[in-house]
């Protein structure tokens, strides 16, 4: 994965083209390895996660403009525009399980001291905020995929 999405940028900047749905398999996909990889290397993981959100918010904003405004995408690749921060938000929703016996024990403990963990400080302050906001992007996706198959759908027929 990591290698088709580095391929996939280097096209896209030899031949100063836009980013375009189909690339999501090959660009935020990376989330689906690092999901499988957090089972047994949590750190290494957490770095191809970080590739995948970056991949997902140079790509998802212009694909989105661009399955709008050009016609000429098919509705089944446009379609595919759900799967960009789908992928990211599914892969973020593994990762928030705890990986080590501390973080465990911080899902243990009182509730009076809940707020003291690290654990729950991270999730609170920031892995929460990014969980919903990828929620909306991908509620932006369905509905882009929705209106993209629509306004496509006598040629797709």
């Amino acid at each position: 994965h990591m290698v088709l999405a580095m391929w996939f940028v280097f096209i896209s900047m030899a031949y100063s083209s836009l980013p375009d749905p189909g690339w999501y398999p090959n660009t935020t996909g990376v989330g689906l390895a690092a999901v499988k990889m957090f089972l047994y290397f949590p750190i290494p993981a957490m770095g191809l996660m970080g590739i995948s959100i970056v991949c997902l918010a140079l790509f998802f904003p212009i694909s989105v403009l661009r399955v709008f405004a050009n016609r000429s995408i098919s509705a089944p690749k446009a379609f595919v525009q759900m799967s960009g921060p789908a992928v990211v938000l599914y892969g973020l929703t593994i990762m928030s399980q705890p990986s080590t016996v501390e973080e465990e024990l911080a899902l243990l403990q009182l509730k009076d001291d809940i707020h003291e963990s690290r654990y729950w400080k991270l999730h609170q302050q920031y892995y929460l905020p990014i969980m919903h906001f990828i929620f909306a992007l991908t509620m932006i996706g369905a509905i882009s995929a929705i209106h993209a198959v629509a306004v496509r759908w006598k040629d797709f027929k």
